[in-house]
């Protein structure tokens, strides 16, 4: 993962797709199905952060980011925790 930017109902992802070869995403949060975080054992590497959404096609999309700072994907999963509490249906 290169950087991102979590705003209310969207997370903006810029990622390396390959050898020197960039990609962006638009997910939205509420289409997000699960996610899934594998972190490192030791204190060098990087996390895998695993993504499963709904894209724009009505299709089931993985997307899966290497992590290097812990702070990044706690920030990604808090804002996609935060944006699943406030579109919860009131029981």
């Amino acid at each position: 993962m290169i950087e991102y930017n979590a705003e209310s109902n969207e997370l903006k992802i810029k990622y390396y797709a390959g050898i020197n070869k960039t990609a962006e995403k638009i997910i939205q949060v509420d289409k997000i199905v699960s996610n899934k975080l594998d972190t490192r054992i030791f204190d060098f590497g990087f996390d895998v952060l695993s993504i499963k959404y709904v894209n724009e096609q009505d299709l089931y999309d993985l997307l899966e980011l290497r992590v290097s700072k812990k702070e990044d994907w706690i920030d990604i999963l808090s804002s996609i925790n935060n944006s699943t509490e406030i579109n919860k249906p009131a029981e």
